[in-house]
């Protein structure tokens, strides 16, 4: 879903931990402005209450220097 209140689009799916059992995931990925965002992958493993954040993820564009 899109929340344009703080622009990001959140994800929720299954995903397999290193054992290979399976886990909730969430990712949301935040756009700041037209030349920056950042990605950030969360994991609920069974039994745990909340997502943790696993990894996070900034981009920014780089100036085209051939113009």
């Amino acid at each position: 879903t899109y929340d344009e209140k703080t622009k990001s689009l959140t994800s929720f799916g299954k995903m397999k931990d290193a054992t290979g059992a399976e886990m909730d995931g969430k990712w949301v990925v935040t756009y700041k402005n037209e030349n920056e965002r950042s990605m950030t992958m969360s994991s609920k493993p069974p039994g745990a209450k909340d997502f943790v954040v696993m990894m996070e993820v900034k981009y920014k564009r780089v100036a085209d220097k051939a113009k």
